[in-house]
């Protein structure tokens, strides 16, 4: 695994409680709180003011997402956020019906 932790961890090829908490670890430690297990989304409490990381313009790339033929695909592509689930929920409701 990546020194830095992996996005998805549906990319980790033996998925277990260890794996699981050193790849939360790790991003926890960059500051990366939040971590997808494929459309699912997990987020780590910082303890701390997480505005650095995002800012208020952050959640125009993640409209990308309900634009997108291929949203999950768009979705995957960018950091993991709330935003992104909300924008593939969004998208997922127009789709489905």
């Amino acid at each position: 695994m990546a020194n830095n932790g992996i996005p998805d961890m549906i990319e980790i090829d033996e998925l277990n409680h260890a794996t699981i908490l050193w790849n939360l670890h790790q991003r926890y430690m960059n500051d990366d709180i939040y971590t997808y297990v494929g459309p699912t989304l997990l987020a780590v409490n910082p303890y701390k003011n997480m505005n650095h990381k995002f800012p208020p313009s952050c959640k125009e790339l993640y409209k990308e997402i309900m634009n997108a033929d291929d949203y999950y695909g768009v979705m995957r592509k960018l950091d993991p956020h709330t935003f992104a689930i909300a924008a593939y929920a969004h998208k997922s409701m127009i789709v489905t019906k």
